[in-house]
């Protein structure tokens, strides 16, 4: 500061020269707590010293100036910054006379109200008119609530707009209590429609997952893969065991397992580690009373939402297929006792796969062995004598149509070159392969037709 610049050491300073200056005073401006600039002030005459006061009003401007700018940068950053986000943030302020409105919102109240942050600066009623008429009462209450105790203000709410269109926010502040008695709240509003779309197809997935998981008829586990614990199960798999689901869950996996199936086990547990997946498989399981019932299990490695590892499994009762897997047998091998003591020579034709099975008396019938017959049904008709092929081959095709049955009888050649008739003497369909043990049992129809040379 120089309060007369000709009597100075400062006398040929150019400002002097140029501007006639002969008093100045100046104190550096910092903002952010780095140099911006100078305050100064100059005169064209002389003056008296300045004086403490003339000083210190100098140095509490330039300090108000500092302040002010670094106000308007910070701003000006903030601005920038709200305008990248893809929500609104915001204050809200409600007086104790119900007024309320947004003295500071980003541009992304565009986005979310579709309003002008100037339109609702001073009266928020903008805003409420665009919030859903069903959410608005629940929006109120937790506004009065919020104001009331202080507490944060946290909400999930939809906004419909007079085109119809209806969008799903999330709205998250902090209020406090002004001088005035009105309450301010700072917050960030985002819109999640297609967060609360995503939402909702997942739990109509595990809904209809859950229906799936209770309704089926077949056995469904989960179990945790590190011990092998049963995490959840159904009540097709519990039904069978006698176990209640609280004493179920708690067993250990060697409780249901008979100790002979362990190198089975072993073997499953290797394609799990090493696929994934494991199975299908047949063993039994231990009921609660000691008793066994066979089990077919088939399953995968699937992850939770965390990471950890799990084991999700089918397991099917089986014992109503292996019963009739055992009278199956019987009732057959009992038709070969009587086939074989009468003679008779029995063969199955697939009507899907068109081809044939011999029982030994067939080959004996034909004078063939398994070796020299292709099992199929051109290799049957060069077989018949060639005056009989044609009536054979519309009979045997009226009958698989269902036109009318399989009777008659007709000349074939041996392998000598001679010739044997053969004579039908009884034709009926019979369920020839059931899959032991599995999931489903695939019945074919089968034309089973027995001969008796003549």
């Amino acid at each position: 500061m120089i309060n007369d610049l000709a009597h100075s050491d400062y006398r040929d300073h150019p400002g002097r020269a140029v501007y006639g200056m002969e008093a100045f005073i100046g104190i550096p401006i910092q903002v952010a707590g780095e140099p911006f600039g100078t305050l100064s002030f100059s005169s064209l005459k002389p003056r008296l010293p300045f004086d403490d006061s003339e000083i210190m009003f100098v140095s509490l401007l330039s300090g108000w100036i500092g302040d002010t700018i670094e106000r308007d940068q910070t701003q000006a950053r903030q601005r920038k910054l709200f305008s990248q986000l893809p929500g609104m943030v915001y204050q809200f302020q409600q007086w104790p006379d119900g007024r309320t409105a947004f003295p500071i919102s980003s541009p992304g109240m565009r986005q979310i109200y579709r309003v002008e942050p100037d339109e609702v600066k001073t009266d928020a009623s903008k805003v409420f008119e665009i919030i859903h008429p069903d959410d608005l009462p629940f929006i109120s209450k937790t506004i009065d609530q919020s104001a009331e105790q202080l507490t944060e203000w946290h909400a999930e709410y939809r906004t419909r707009f007079p085109d119809g269109t209806i969008r799903w926010l999330k709205g998250d502040s902090m209020p406090e209590r002004l001088s005035d008695g009105s309450v301010l709240w700072h917050g960030y509003i985002q819109d999640v429609t297609e967060h609360k779309c995503d939402q909702d197809r997942l739990e109509q997935s595990e809904a209809r997952l859950r229906a799936l998981f209770e309704l089926s008829p077949l056995g469904i586990a989960l179990n945790d893969y590190a011990t092998g614990a049963f995490i959840k199960i159904n009540d097709a798999l519990l039904a069978p065991t006698g176990y209640t689901r609280e004493e179920f869950v708690k067993l250990s996996y060697w409780q249901i397992t008979p100790k002979e199936y362990e190198s089975q086990e072993a073997q499953q547990l290797k394609s799990m580690e090493e696929t994934g997946r494991y199975g299908p498989y047949v063993k039994e399981y231990i009921r609660k009373d000691g008793s066994r019932f066979p089990v077919r299990l088939n399953g995968m490695v699937v992850q939770d939402a965390t990471g950890n590892r799990l084991i999700w499994s089918i397991i099917e009762d089986i014992s109503v297929q292996v019963r009739q897997q055992q009278v199956l047998e019987h009732v057959n091998e009992r038709f070969k006792l009587a086939a074989d003591s009468a003679r008779l020579g029995v063969w199955d034709y697939d009507v899907i796969h068109r081809d044939l099975e011999w029982d030994d008396w067939m080959y004996r019938l034909y004078g063939m062995d398994r070796t020299t017959f292709s099992h199929t049904y051109a290799g049957w008709l060069v077989r018949i004598h060639p005056h009989d092929v044609e009536p054979v081959q519309q009979a045997f095709e009226d009958a698989l149509l269902g036109v009318r049955d399989f009777d008659t009888e007709f000349r074939i050649i041996l392998p000598d070159g001679g010739y044997a008739t053969l004579k039908r003497r009884r034709s009926f369909p019979v369920i020839s392969r059931v899959q032991p043990l599995g999931s489903r049992v695939l019945t074919t129809i089968l034309r089973r037709v027995v001969w008796l040379i003549e």
